[in-house]
């Protein structure tokens, strides 16, 4: 088979899935596609949330990424800010802003 009729074929088969979806759409029943992998899936997630933006989006996500790794690293504020690749003093402004932790000392 040439590399014509392969590109020909993979972007048939593209026409038709997105036709599919559409068509899906247009009657009410939405179909996300399912995620191959975590990035993929945060895109997806990050594309849902542009089309429902209200306020300040980019605050809400990243006090999210914050609250969300503080809480997998059981709430240890060091371990939370290597996982990030942000200085703890970053981490802890941000968790302050968000209320998950106070700001006393």
């Amino acid at each position: 088979m040439s590399d014509m009729t392969k590109q020909h074929r993979a972007l048939s088969q593209c026409l038709q899935a997105s036709t599919r979806i559409l068509s899906l759409k247009l009657i009410g029943l939405a179909v996300e596609p399912v995620a191959s992998t975590p990035l993929e899936g945060l895109e997806g997630a990050l594309r849902h949330l542009f089309d429902h933006a209200e306020g300040n989006l980019f605050e809400q996500i990243e006090d999210t990424v914050m609250r969300v790794a503080f809480d997998f690293c059981y709430r240890n504020q060091i371990q939370a800010a290597r996982l990030l690749g942000i200085s703890r003093n970053v981490l802890r402004a941000r968790l302050i802003r968000a209320k998950q932790i106070s700001a006393q000392k």
